[in-house]
């Protein structure tokens, strides 16, 4: 992040971890985050406090000035927009960064209900089964895609993109209303009443 704040032209950076796939193409993903307007779309929820770790924010020297703190975990995944990401660099120190949505689709779940029937810690590994499912989900991303498990969906998935990218095929159109109604979104838009 440090590094990208200095390039001009762009208004969003993806964070993804291993076995990521894009489901989007380019456009569907500018697209998205056009009608985003700046809102970021990250993960996070109540988190639980690891007892032998100091969380004062002196001792975490995470802000470069104090202030209050409060804690909360949250997945590697996420969507910031620029704006984010210069608060991050200048505001926060970066280098001590603790890092559902539209950014990813994950299916937590055991063998019996995942369509591919393999699991890794507790996360459906996605075959060719799920392949209709993806292109037609408002994900940008989905999680576990593995090729030693199944390469076809992720090379599947590459085709799909490249038709929707250079071919204009459009099997799903954007739904451009989910995106505009998602509260992280909603929150930013100025109120009707004001």
């Amino acid at each position: 992040m440090e590094r990208m704040i200095q390039f001009p032209n762009w208004k969003y950076f993806i964070l993804m971890q291993n076995h990521d796939v894009i489901g989007k193409s380019v456009y569907e993903i500018s697209r998205i985050f056009e009608i985003f307007g700046g809102a970021n779309d990250v993960d996070i929820a109540k988190g639980n406090i690891v007892e032998r770790f100091r969380w004062d924010l002196e001792s975490l020297d995470l802000f470069r000035d104090v202030r209050e703190l409060r804690i909360v975990k949250g997945s590697v995944q996420g969507s910031l927009s620029r704006e984010a990401v210069d608060w991050i660099v200048n505001q926060v120190n970066p280098m001590v960064f603790l890092a559902d949505g539209i950014k990813e689709w994950t299916k937590w779940s055991d063998e019996s209900e995942c369509e591919s029937g393999f699991v890794r810690h507790s996360v459906c590994v996605i075959g060719i089964e799920e392949f209709s499912n993806i292109a037609r989900m408002p994900n940008i991303m989905f999680n576990k895609m593995m090729p030693s498990f199944d390469n076809s969906v992720i090379e599947c998935t590459a085709e799909l993109l490249y038709n929707r990218t250079f071919l204009g095929q459009d099997d799903y159109p954007l739904e451009e209303e989910y995106y505009s109604n998602m509260i992280n979104v909603r929150c930013l838009q100025p109120s009707e009443h004001q």
